[in-house]
């Protein structure tokens, strides 16, 4: 396991713990009731922006990661929430302890998803719901490529599995009934980075050009501001993009 977590802290190092819920988390957390009365396991929690409000919905809030980093970091954040260091294939809670679970890009990162699997199944009570979320690392290379974010492209993420359709995680999901599955889609901007400089350049070049006249000054920050409305010019050759699986299961 050592060498897993020595991964992990230098991935954490470099990208940095959560400080706000991604859009996975803001549907894999929609998928779910939440309620005052639960006891809610994260696995994989990072720097616990999920685990922030699942705690402001009023249930008991716990999560779990393997990097000692995120953990330091996520309990410093956090009030009245335990975050813990282990491994997801040996969690140190008793049978039957939660009432939701949420794992959320944790699989494909893990030597063995059937030991994780079998783990959640025995803390969780009978009937409980888990969200589980897996990217497909193809469209994700496709995504990079296509808006010029090569080195993200080609990053190591960690990846030990593919799970880029619901037939090729479904052998490890016994013991769970399946309710439903969502994706994140998003439109994709044919070299959206490449794009972004084009225009920061061309409006340096218009604000140097106003330097030498009265004429108004267009602020630094202007093309910042004007991108989001000039991509929208881009969606109509966009492809769009399913990034990530998002299936809600119930323990049998």
């Amino acid at each position: 396991m050592s060498s897993v977590r020595d991964f992990y802290e230098k991935d954490a190092s470099k990208r940095g713990a959560g400080r706000s819920m991604e859009k996975t988390q803001v549907i894999s957390l929609s998928m779910l009731n939440i309620s005052c009365s639960d006891i809610v396991l994260e696995i994989g929690c990072g720097g616990g922006a999920l685990l922030s409000e699942i705690k402001r919905r009023g249930a008991t809030a716990i999560g779990v990661d393997i990097s000692i980093n995120q953990v330091k970091y996520a309990n410093k954040q956090l009030r009245n929430v335990d975050v813990i260091v282990c491994d997801a294939a040996y969690l140190p809670f008793r049978n039957n302890h939660f009432t939701q679970c949420f794992a959320i890009e944790v699989l494909e990162h893990v030597q063995n998803p059937s030991a994780v699997m079998n783990e959640i199944h025995r803390v969780l009570e009978n009937n409980s719901e888990l969200i589980i979320v897996v990217p497909n690392d193809r469209n994700w290379f496709i995504h990079r490529i296509l808006e010029g974010h090569f080195s993200a492209a080609f990053y190591d993420y960690g990846h030990l599995h593919d799970f880029s359709s619901i037939k090729k995680i479904t052998p490890f999901l016994k013991g769970f009934e399946f309710l439903t599955a969502r994706e994140n889609i998003v439109a994709t901007i044919p070299l959206n980075s490449i794009l972004s400089q084009l225009f920061r350049i061309f409006y340096r070049v218009l604000n140097q050009k106003n330097n030498l006249t009265p004429t108004k000054k267009y602020p630094r920050d202007d093309v910042t501001n004007r991108l989001p409305s000039i991509r929208q010019h881009f969606l109509f050759i966009s492809p769009k993009l399913a990034l990530h699986l998002i299936i809600k299961l119930k323990k049998r």
